[in-house]
């Protein structure tokens, strides 16, 4: 009697005392054996007898591994826009898009995606006087939004004097002309932010006309 081996398509025959054919699969998810029929969702050893045209007892071996197919989910939290691994761009909390791959397995693996979009809050531009005499005190405020919260930041040419964790500021120049900027990062309670600024310029008196400029906004 003869022993045979196919593995991955190849058949390898070996003198043996018993009429036995050993199949090696791989498989994702699930398995039909076209020897018995049976369809196998585990790994495992499985055998299957019976008795052959010649009238003697034939047996068949598989040797199979079964790569389960991974399901997972990506849960993502971003502020007004997120590009997901499929490329496309979102606007809007969406938990009905999926992505499939094939892994190292060479098996197709799925991915959902769960995302949430928080808007970020629309910041006023910033109100006040943008041509100030040297040591002058002004108020630079944004509208107030419910839930928001404000900080303020001056890079250099005068210092906050207060306000500067709400919606209104107050400055104090100093004595040096140039023109210096001022900005209020306002974020809402979901964590997402938005920034306004406005350019002060800082001059001596005689050099100053009292009048307001255009507000700029990011």
């Amino acid at each position: 009697q003869i022993n045979w081996t196919v593995s991955n398509g190849n058949i390898d025959a070996t003198q043996g005392f018993s009429d036995n054919i050993i199949t090696t699969e791989i498989a994702c998810d699930s398995y039909t054996w076209i020897a018995n029929g049976q369809t196998y969702t585990a790994s495992g050893t499985y055998t299957y007898s019976f008795t052959n045209a010649s009238g003697c007892v034939a047996s068949r071996t598989l040797n199979l591994t079964i790569n389960n197919i991974p399901v997972s989910t990506d849960t993502q939290v971003h502020c007004d826009t997120y590009t997901w691994i499929d490329g496309n761009t979102y606007t809007a909390s969406n938990n009905s898009a999926t992505y499939v791959y094939t892994n190292i397995a060479g098996c197709d693996s799925t991915v959902n995606l769960d995302l949430t979009i928080n808007l970020s809050p629309n910041a006023t531009n910033i109100s006040g006087l943008t041509n100030v005499d040297f040591l002058q005190i002004e108020t630079y405020s944004v509208v107030q939004n419910i839930n928001s919260t404000f900080f303020w930041y001056l890079n250099s040419g005068g210092i906050i004097l207060n306000g500067g964790n709400t919606n209104s500021v107050e400055v104090q120049w100093n004595n040096n002309i140039g023109t210096y900027q001022l900005y209020v990062v306002e974020t809402s309670l979901n964590g997402c932010s938005d920034t306004s600024f406005i350019d002060i310029n800082v001059a001596d008196i005689t050099e100053i006309q009292d009048h307001t400029s255009t507000n700029k906004k990011l």
